[in-house]
């Protein structure tokens, strides 16, 4: 039996950021799967950009359902893509959750990134650092030759 808190208590939604021919269901687990879809992106090099005004009014509206810190996204595709819907998703608000294929345990995990600090509205690094740790190997870090 569903009570009425279950039923007033949407599911999460996980925006897929372009889609490729990568199997998503494991991400289904977060919640309801959105494919966000825009055509390519041309080098704006005239002053009337309208093709690029297009996609990103297009993806703004698919965007308007997003809801930070309940739903998920997962940036996947072309990297100009993933830069363009992070910064569709950021005017929704500061603090995202995204999720990351891990290869080892194939499955996703889940990041929590908190761009601005409540108080004073700056860029939280230290938050953004930690949410994002990058583990590198001292082999890696040397130049070359």
């Amino acid at each position: 039996m569903v009570t009425d808190i279950e039923q007033a208590t949407p599911r999460s939604r996980v925006y897929v950021m372009d889609m490729n021919s990568y199997d998503y269901t494991p991400a289904e687990a977060y919640g309801d799967l959105v494919m966000l879809r825009a055509e390519h992106l041309a080098p704006g090099i005239a002053l009337d950009d309208s093709w690029n005004a297009g996609i990103v009014t297009s993806l703004r509206k698919q965007l308007l359902d997003y809801r930070p810190m309940t739903d998920y996204l997962i940036p996947t595709g072309k990297p100009l893509k993933i830069v363009l819907i992070s910064m569709l998703a950021v005017e929704r608000g500061s603090r995202h959750r995204i999720l990351a294929w891990d290869q080892k345990y194939y499955r996703y995990i889940q990041h929590i990134v908190d761009l601005l600090k409540p108080d004073r509205g700056e860029l939280n690094e230290k938050a953004f650092e930690k949410s994002f740790e990058v583990k590198v190997d001292a082999r890696s870090r040397k130049g070359p030759g």
